[in-house]
C-alpha cells in the first residue's frame, strides 16, 4: 500500500500466446497518498458517560487512515467544545492516539452532551461524551427501598375501608382512591301511621248497614205474606 512518502506496489500478471503460452509479470506503482486522501476518526470512546465525583477517566481513541502508526507525530491539540484543554486536563500516548481526559478537568464542566475534537496537522476528528450527576444517596440503581416504602404507605391509605359511616334509605358507594366499597343500610325505621285503617274500617261498617236493613225488611215482608 502506498503512504505519505513512498510509493505502493501493484504486480500484473498475464498470459500472452505466441507460437507458445508464456506467462509474464510487470510489476507497477501506486502514486503515494496524497492529503485529501488521509482522514481521522474516532474508534473507541465515543458515546462516553462520565460521573461526577468519580475519579475515573474519559478515554478515546483516535485511527489515522494512513500510516497509523505516526499519528501521534501529527497531533497538535485536543479541543471540548471549541475551547482548548490545558495539558494538565488530559494525557495522550501512542497506539493510534490514546487521549485521557482526567477526572480534575471533566470536573469543571457542565452536565449534558460534550464535543470533544482532536486536532492535527493534516485533518482532525470529532466524537461525544457526556457528563452526568452523581446519583443522591439512597437513589442508586437497585435501592428501592424508599420507593417501595412509598408504595407500600399509598397502598394502605387506598385499602383501609371506610369507617362510621351513617346510611339511612339507599346503599350508597364510597370511593376512596381507585377502591369502591358499598355500604348496605341497615337502618330500619317504624312507618307511621296515617290513620289509613280507621277509614277503611268506616267504610266496611257503613256498607253493612245498609245490607243489615234491607235483609230485615225482606224477611219481615216474607212473614206477611204467610199469614
Amino acid at each position: 500500500e502506498p503512504t505519505e512518502t513512498e510509493y505502493g506496489e501493484k504486480l500484473i500478471t498475464g498470459v500472452f500466446f505466441f507460437f507458445s503460452f508464456e506467462t509474464q509479470s510487470k510489476t507497477v506503482k501506486i502514486p503515494k497518498k496524497t492529503a485529501e486522501e488521509i482522514s481521522y476518526r474516532c474508534i473507541s470512546g465515543d458515546g462516553n458517560i462520565w460521573t461526577k465525583g468519580t475519579t475515573s477517566t474519559s478515554d478515546f481513541t483516535f485511527e489515522r487512515s494512513v500510516d497509523d502508526d505516526t499519528t501521534i507525530d501529527h497531533y497538535k491539540c485536543i479541543y471540548v467544545n471549541g475551547s482548548k484543554v490545558p495539558d494538565s486536563g488530559l494525557a495522550v500516548e501512542s497506539g493510534s492516539l490514546k487521549v485521557s481526559l482526567k477526572a480534575e478537568y471533566l470536573e469543571t464542566l457542565a452536565l449534558g452532551t460534550h464535543t470533544i475534537k482532536a486536532e492535527f496537522d493534516d485533518g482532525s476528528a470529532e466524537a461525544k461524551f457526556m457528563v452526568q450527576a452523581k446519583a443522591e444517596p439512597g437513589n442508586e440503581p437497585g435501592n428501592n427501598n424508599n420507593q417501595n416504602n412509598n408504595n407500600t404507605s399509598g397502598d394502605t391509605k387506598k385499602n383501609t375501608p371506610v369507617t362510621n359511616t351513617t346510611v339511612s334509605k339507599r346503599n350508597v358507594v364510597s370511593a376512596q382512591g381507585s377502591n369502591a366499597v358499598v355500604v348496605q343500610s341497615t337502618t330500619n325505621k317504624a312507618v307511621p301511621k296515617t290513620g289509613d285503617s280507621n277509614m277503611n274500617a268506616l267504610w266496611i261498617l257503613l256498607t253493612i248497614i245498609p245490607a243489615a236493613a234491607i235483609a230485615g225488611m225482606v224477611i219481615v215482608r216474607r212473614k206477611k205474606t204467610q199469614e
